[in-house]
């Protein structure tokens, strides 16, 4: 189940301040162990609004990007099985270079918003923020669906404690906890590019936080009462894009938590390719299958989040980096 909370949102109708955005550098994810000690993995970001995890498959090592994500449970990696020009990843894990790699023979799928992916589950060493974890249970790739080419990652490190798949039986945070490298399912993810920017968009919200997605959702008439005030804005299934030539900062979005920690957000867009031209897509799309909020990477990046599996809570703190 992905994680759920309750706020409201506000609309600003006078534009703040904002801070210039810290450089692309690596940021990090923390796992709690004893403590005062944790467990660390730096994160790269990649374009769109992608941080990424480098983690290393095999023996000797294979090292890949994986896109953390706190909506599901399933760690993946794109395989050898699948043709490079059929994939859409530029990277794939040979378990013929592997001495420590173990053959289940089962089957794995999971879907996302983005897509599909299927293959076969493995076992082999995984080597993450300098920790090595024996006989990890992965998804190997062989093939895709709706995974656009080249993407800057080759897999998937759900975080989630528990499994809705019961082909993944051990999650990640399970066998940080056999091996006892936590005491705690406890992450946190820290996202140090920050910017900060009094009508209501929504009492009692119900909120998704996602790291898996980029971009932020809304229902459908929250998104277009956000997105109106650009004039130049076209609309394509939920998605909302300009001519970058046009972007401005909006109405700063303030997100209440309670009375003491209400947070202003005024950058809506992110840049990039669309066809043969460069555009800026809005931050805050909609899905009409979707009557809740989601929180991506474009809203947590602000934040430092902490994820409570155990008391199933999730904690938001303005980042100091």
């Amino acid at each position: 189940m992905l994680s759920i909370f309750i706020l409201y949102i506000l609309i600003h109708q006078t534009v703040s301040g904002s801070v210039v955005p810290s450089d692309h550098q690596a940021q990090h994810v923390i796992v709690r162990r004893n403590n005062p000690i944790f467990f660390t993995v730096p994160l790269h970001y990649r374009r769109y609004n992608l941080y990424l995890a480098q983690v290393g498959f095999g023996t000797d090592p294979q090292t890949f990007l994986l896109l953390p994500d706190s909506g599901s449970s399933a760690i993946w990696v794109a395989s050898k099985g699948s043709p490079h020009e059929e994939s859409g990843f530029d990277k794939v894990y040979d378990a013929e270079l592997s001495s420590t790699h173990k053959t289940t023979g089962i089957d794995f799928s999971e879907e996302y918003t983005k897509g599909k992916v299927g293959g076969l589950l493995s076992k082999d060493n995984l080597l993450i923020g300098g920790m090595l974890l024996p006989d990890v249970l992965f998804g190997e790739t062989i093939h895709s669906e709706s995974w656009g080419n080249k993407e800057p990652f080759q897999g998937i490190i759900g975080l989630q404690h528990t499994s809705d798949n019961s082909k993944f039986p051990q999650t990640f945070l399970d066998t940080l906890l056999a091996n006892r490298m936590i005491d705690r399912p406890v992450f946190s993810l820290n996202y140090c590019r920050i910017m900060f920017g009094d009508e209501i968009l929504c009492l009692d919200c119900r909120v998704v936080v996602d790291s898996g997605h980029s971009l932020n959702s809304a229902p459908e008439a929250q998104t277009r009462l956000i997105n109106r005030q650009f004039l130049f804005a076209r609309e394509d299934e939920g998605l909302f894009y300009l001519n970058c030539a046009n972007k401005r900062k909006g109405r700063p979005i303030t997100l209440v938590f309670s009375e003491d920690a209400q947070f202003a957000l005024d950058d809506y867009f992110l840049e990039a390719d669309y066809g043969a031209h460069s555009v800026c897509f809005s931050a805050y799309t909609f899905h009409k299958a979707h009557d809740f909020w989601v929180f991506g990477v474009d809203i947590l990046q602000y934040f430092s989040t902490v994820f409570d599996a155990e008391k199933k809570r999730i904690g938001f703190a303005k980042r100091e980096c």
